[in-house]
């Protein structure tokens, strides 16, 4: 029986090595550390539509916009539009986390890992990072 179970998990552990190589050789991605960052959550899950469908901002009319809306903080902080965009992911998870990540053809793929169990409202992560190098925003031309 030790020995099936040696083959099962070998055979496992190669399957999982051979999935994940292709995303390892795409390497030439880079994680981006965010300038500001900020999660937390939403009661009313109708507040989403005051953010973009695209997961992006781009100006501080629509920050400010989402920021009163979901009452993400007291104080705004103040964002330099031409150096840095805003871009976030939500959930009716109870938690998400999200890392940008920008590939060699300057797509910043922005998603979040969240848990299954469905809440009320929803969750989200945001987070500002430099846009020198980002052409798309998960594949899409940033407005």
């Amino acid at each position: 029986m030790t020995r099936q179970f040696a083959v099962v998990f070998g055979l496992a552990a190669l399957a999982v090595a051979l999935v994940l190589t292709p995303a390892l050789r795409a390497a030439d991605a880079k994680e981006l550390k965010p300038v500001e960052k900020w999660s937390g959550s939403v009661d009313d899950e109708k507040l989403l539509k005051d953010a973009p469908e695209s997961g992006v901002i781009t100006d501080a009319k629509t920050f400010e916009k989402v920021w009163t809306s979901w009452k993400i903080g007291e104080k705004m902080p103040k964002i330099d539009f031409n150096k840095v965009i805003v871009v976030f992911t939500t959930t009716s998870g109870s938690k998400i986390s999200a890392k940008p990540v920008l590939d060699d053809k300057g797509n910043l793929k922005f998603g979040g890992l969240a848990t299954s169990d469905l809440r009320p409202g929803f969750r989200y992560d945001m987070q500002a990072v430099e846009k020198e190098g980002i052409k798309t925003v998960n594949g899409k031309e940033i407005k």
